[in-house]
């Protein structure tokens, strides 16, 4: 699968992990942690997008990597605290 495709795809999960965090009633630790590790990995496969169509490392790319780690940490911590 070619990294805009995969890109593509998890953009679209995340999507819909938000999509269902704002509509649920009882949102706990886990559901938000949830969405924010899908939406981490989102960016992090934007990132590996961003760096195959630009053929070098931009700046675009560094930020997205430093959101989604550490939108995948916090979601990670979230997890594990709440479960």
């Amino acid at each position: 699968m070619t990294p805009v495709l995969l890109a593509g795809f998890c953009t679209s999960m995340a999507a819909i992990a938000l999509g269902k965090l704002a509509l649920a009633n009882d949102r706990d630790g886990v559901d938000i942690g949830t969405a924010a590790v899908v939406t981490g990995i989102a960016a992090v496969t934007l990132c590996w997008a961003v760096v195959d169509a630009a053929g070098s490392i931009t700046a675009v790319a560094v930020a997205l990597a430093v959101v989604g780690l550490g939108s995948i940490a916090v979601g990670l911590g979230l997890i594990t605290r709440n479960w």
